[in-house]
């Protein structure tokens, strides 16, 4: 997970030669968190940081929603923020659920959406401005609420920390591999264990 987060913070950075997030940046984030559940994509997600989940947002263009429906849903889902308000959505909140196709969505997406909703005026008063829409985020809300959603969410979130630990473990045992590696004498005299005296 850690080369997908810091892939991500590359791809939603700026550089001397690179000064702007481009169409292909975004779509390569979003195929990152694409080939992970969306619980997975969401604890990425968090882990690179309100700026950087700023600029993804900012810079999606119409292409990505319908592809890229869920990754987008998880990324606005690891937002942090209280009750009718998130400031990384500042000035983007038109960009996250309104050009969202809010149809065929599943228990995590529609908790998602759920989320967004709760924690955001502007994006609840734009959906609820249009009839359809509002008896859809009704529906969407039951959903998330569902035994069957929170069910899913277990699940989900039960697998996902199985999928961390086991890569805690791969990079623990990584380690171990590159300290047998190591003359005896440099690993005692990094604390690395080895023949002590």
């Amino acid at each position: 997970m850690a080369a997908e987060i810091d892939k991500i913070i590359d791809l939603m950075s700026y550089g001397l030669f690179d000064w702007a997030v481009t169409n292909a940046d975004v779509e390569e984030a979003l195929h990152i968190l694409a080939m992970v559940p969306m619980l997975v994509a969401r604890a990425i997600a968090a882990n690179i940081g309100a700026k950087y989940r700023h600029r993804l947002i900012d810079n999606l263009a119409p292409e990505h929603y319908v592809p890229h429906k869920t990754e987008i849903l998880a990324v606005v889902w690891a937002a942090e923020g209280g009750p009718d308000t998130v400031p990384e959505w500042d000035s983007v909140e038109d960009k996250i659920l309104n050009p969202l196709p809010l149809h065929e969505l599943d228990e995590l997406e529609s908790a998602a959406v759920a989320f967004v909703v709760s924690h955001s005026k502007k994006a609840r008063a734009v959906l609820q401005s249009k009839p359809e829409q509002a008896a859809r985020v009704h529906e969407i809300e039951a959903v998330a609420n569902s035994p069957e959603a929170r069910g899913k969410l277990d699940k989900d979130a039960a697998d996902a920390l199985k999928a961390e630990k086991e890569e805690v473990a791969s990079k623990s045992l990584k380690l171990k591999e590159v300290e047998a590696l190591a003359p005896a004498d440099q690993r005692q005299a990094l604390g690395m264990g080895g023949n002590r005296r």
